[in-house]
């Protein structure tokens, strides 16, 4: 076998393999990496939940009620979060259940099954009762006077109502209004103008 002639050229160098300093910004493909992802998910989802719980109910499609009791068991119990919408008061039946304000001290909010229904039309007379008590609502009958629409549950979800409560506290309403904006303004600039760092390691536009 012929020897070889010349001497064999060293290796050079080995190509750094220094990580990226933001794997989880930029993906592999240049694409957006996990953090982006996340960021503009948890900011979508904020918007949303905003939407729903501050902004929808304003609008008048529906409203949402925390249950404070247990006085609506099985179908519910306190903490859990009732939806409710606004229907003719002509409509109404015994044995829907309907949110109103009791005629009591304070005037809470009551969510009660219509038991007894009399003179039916735009403001009719109902007696109501909650489903775990034995007796009707102690304050009788009641006349539904208003505009001629009264809250009419729909569906409940369970065990929210404490969050929900915590969503419409001022704290919330004020990152939602003023922080989140600012916040996806600044990650929309830093995402236009931040450097991109090349396979080689250089950074560039």
């Amino acid at each position: 076998m012929p020897a070889l002639r010349g001497r064999i050229p060293a290796p050079g160098p080995r190509p750094s393999r220094r990580r990226s300093s933001q794997p989880a910004v930029r993906g592999a493909d240049g694409g957006p990496g996990i953090l982006t992802i996340a960021t503009w998910t948890l900011l979508a989802l904020a918007v949303v939940v905003f939407a729903l719980v501050a902004v929808g109910p304003r609008t008048g499609a529906y409203r949402l009620s925390t249950v404070l009791s247990d006085s609506m068991k099985p179908h519910w119990q306190a903490g859990d979060v009732v939806v409710s919408t606004p229907v003719a008061a002509r409509d109404l039946a015994v044995g829907d259940i309907i949110t109103f304000t009791a005629p009591i001290e304070g005037n809470p909010s009551i969510t009660h099954r219509i038991v007894e229904l009399t003179d039916p039309g735009d403001h009719p007379v109902v007696r109501t009762k909650g489903d775990a008590n034995e007796l009707p609502d102690s304050w009788g009958a009641i006349r539904l006077d208003g505009d001629g629409t009264v809250q009419r549950v729909d569906r409940s979800i369970p065990k929210i109502g404490l969050a929900l409560i915590w969503l419409q506290g001022p704290v919330v309403r004020l990152v939602a209004t003023a922080i989140i904006p600012v916040l996806l303004l600044v990650l929309i600039l830093w995402h236009i103008w931040k450097p991109v760092v090349r396979p080689d390691g250089r950074v560039g536009a």
